[in-house]
């Protein structure tokens, strides 16, 4: 007992057809003996500081998961090698264990008294096993045995036979939990009385600046050696200098970047024109603009309008790539831009400099390019963050690529609190018929493609656009667009109009960056999708202003599911 079998000795199984739930697991105790490491700053490799001695007769490595952060899940993972205590890593989840008297017993949330099972994501060796009835008989019996003895909770001391449960119906258990711990923080109450100031204090925000600095601290920061040390060396000084942008970029950040996101880095750029076209009657303009890079993906954020030229809200457009698709970064100086860059950049002359990036799909790979006025502090900045850029590009070739890579961990969207509340004021933008229909058309495309529905965002019919009402909805594998499509041209015998969807799917695969415009002008989703020939196409899904409330929670997820693997050719 102990030994893992490999895929050739599997029991004959069959693959599912909707992907198995991935989830974050923390490993509590190792099942075989193993090394602990430390990392050391000064040689800056990892060194060996201990060994844990593992405790007989464990089936597995023992580990947990957080539901929502507030209950936490037995787990027993499943790989070739144990993990040291503490290490996070991604797990595949193959079913799950329980008392039968615990599982026809009521409980406060489905997932209580269960103990779950699943694979290494990074053991290749066990990528063929999909469900615990995969797994050689004996590896299911010392695991019933383990968690016989075991008190795993209150609930699990009654009698009873363990079962086991395959992978989609505990997937659904947690599902099931998650939906009902959401619904529980719906229905607290709002606001922040005395009794309750510490229990509802709001999470910090990760790539926020400290409050309370001076503006004397900002050139000091620049240069303080005592930053390069500690855990957060790397985010340090880009996070405490962002307080220093304009006020109008930290607003539409606190929309774009998530709670727990680090800032690597980020440059300000001021606005650019110059004059173009047959003698120079014609003026180039982009407006002012702030380009960032996360530990997430790197972010092109600039004005809609600038700022004074009018009296409405400027507005913006977030233009995003994954760090997990760049393919490779160019800074090209000022004037023509080299052959190679031939007819796939916006002009092949330019007074500005210019970084590059070439960011991969299945189909093929689009350019990103954004202009810096060609100044020597420019380029020395730009110098640098492309030198953070660089380290995420996939190794040359002939080498392994050894880069751990954290998959998104993306739920579905449930708006709750003042989230919610925005969003009950904006009803009546579609007719209920129309809605509807289309909500009726997507419940049936999720359901026959085996799907998970994370966010969708109803848009009526604009006139200025001349587009038709439409449901854009998030999966996670593709961006789904439903558009209604009633032809009063072609009628039946009857004389009515056969009311028709159409439905365009956008596999994320195929993705390479997205686009978010935001402006009381005029707002619109956009997706990017490179094709063979080298040239990208743009698909723009415009909608009414306020709708950027379902728009807003659709795009931060799109971009995490975009830093997914995917597959070439």
């Amino acid at each position: 007992m102990g030994e893992y079998h490999t895929h050739d000795e599997k029991k004959p199984g069959r693959r599912p057809a909707t992907p198995a739930m991935v989830i974050e697991v923390q490993v509590r105790q190792p099942w075989r003996d193993c090394p602990i490491y430390t990392w050391d700053r000064e040689r800056d490799c990892m060194r060996v500081t201990d060994i844990y001695h593992a405790q007989p007769g464990l089936p597995a490595d023992l580990a947990s998961f957080q539901v929502e952060g507030q209950v936490e899940c037995p787990l027993i993972l499943l790989s070739t090698s144990s993990f040291a205590p503490g290490t996070l890593l991604q797990a595949r989840l193959l079913g799950a264990l329980c008392y039968t008297s615990v599982h026809n017993k009521e409980r406060p949330f489905p997932a209580d008294g269960w103990v779950f099972v699943a694979v290494a994501e990074v053991d290749a060796s066990l990528a063929a096993y999909h469900s615990i009835d995969m797994l050689p008989a004996a590896q299911v019996a010392a695991m019933k045995a383990y968690v016989q003895t075991q008190a795993w909770d209150e609930l699990q001391q009654s009698a009873g036979e363990i079962v086991s449960y395959d992978a989609e119906t505990a997937a659904r258990s947690i599902r099931e939990t998650r939906l009902l711990l959401k619904r529980e923080q719906r229905m607290r109450p709002k606001g922040k009385g005395w009794l309750r100031r510490d229990e509802e204090e709001e999470r910090p925000v990760a790539w926020r600046a400290i409050e309370g600095l001076s503006e004397a601290l900002r050139a000091q920061l620049l240069h303080e050696k005592t930053l390069q040390a500690g855990p957060t060396a790397p985010h340090a000084q880009a996070e405490h200098l962002i307080r220093f942008v304009h006020q109008r970029f930290q607003h539409a950040l606190s929309d774009l970047l998530l709670d727990d996101e680090r800032l690597l880095a980020f440059l300000e750029r001021p606005l650019l024109h110059h004059r173009t076209g047959w003698l120079g009657m014609q003026t180039w303009r982009s407006n002012e603009g702030l380009f960032l890079i996360t530990d997430r993906q790197v972010l092109w954020l600039r004005d809609f309008l600038a700022p004074g030229s009018s009296f409405l809200p400027g507005g913006y457009i977030a233009h995003m790539a994954p760090l997990e698709r760049l393919q490779g970064i160019a800074l090209l100086a000022a004037g023509r831009a080299p052959g190679e860059f031939a007819g796939l950049l916006e002009s092949q002359d330019s007074p500005y400099q210019r970084l590059v990036m070439e960011v991969a799909s299945q189909t093929g790979s689009e350019l990103f390019a954004i202009e810096f006025p060609d100044k020597p502090e420019i380029e020395k900045a730009l110098a640098r963050m492309t030198s953070i850029l660089r380290a995420f590009l996939p190794c040359p070739n002939g080498t392994d690529d050894r880069r751990v890579r954290r998959l998104p961990n993306v739920e579905a969207w449930m708006p709750r609190g003042a989230e919610a509340e925005q969003l009950a004021l904006l009803g009546g933008t579609v007719p209920p018929d129309t809605a509807e229909r289309l909500e009726r058309r997507l419940a049936s495309l999720v359901q026959a493609l085996e799907e998970e529905l994370l966010a969708e965002a109803t848009v009526p019919a604009l006139e200025d656009y001349k587009s038709p009402a439409r449901l854009v909805a998030l999966t996670r594998r593709a961006l789904l667009v439903l558009e209604d499509a009633c032809d009063t041209s072609r009628r039946s015998v009857g004389g009515r109009a056969g009311p028709t969807e159409h439905v365009h799917r956008y596999d994320l695969a195929k993705i390479s960056s997205a686009q978010l415009r935001q402006s009381l002008l005029g707002s619109s989703l956009s997706i990017f999708v490179p094709r063979p020939d080298g040239h990208t196409r743009q698909h723009v899904f415009p909608f009414h202003s306020p709708a950027i409330a379902r728009f807003l929670p659709l795009f931060t997820r799109l971009r995490l599911l975009l830093g997914g693997p995917y597959r070439t050719g």
